[in-house]
């Protein structure tokens, strides 16, 4: 959605100016979305954010439950047994 930052501000400024924002507030916000847009539009950022810090810690925290939950606990060995197999 290339229009996606565009669209994005015009709703924020109606939603603002609905809310009875003074133009102050909606400069700032309007200064803030800006900002936001050219932070997009490197895709170094893009990049970054889509593929390394939005599901970068799900997947953390999923892996630390999982290993958690799958944990094997090591069998005790009994003394004077050998540790091969018997054919």
């Amino acid at each position: 959605m290339p229009d996606f930052g565009d669209k994005y501000t015009q709703y924020l400024i109606e939603k603002s100016r609905a809310s009875g924002a003074s133009p102050e507030e909606i400069a700032n916000e309007v200064a803030k979305m800006e900002r936001f847009k050219e932070i997009f539009k490197n895709p170094l950022y893009n990049f970054l954010i889509v593929f390394f810090i939005e599901p970068l810690p799900v997947g953390l925290v999923m892996t630390v439950l999982s290993a958690l939950i799958l944990k094997k606990r090591p069998e005790a060995v009994p003394q004077n047994q050998e540790l091969v197999s018997n054919p």
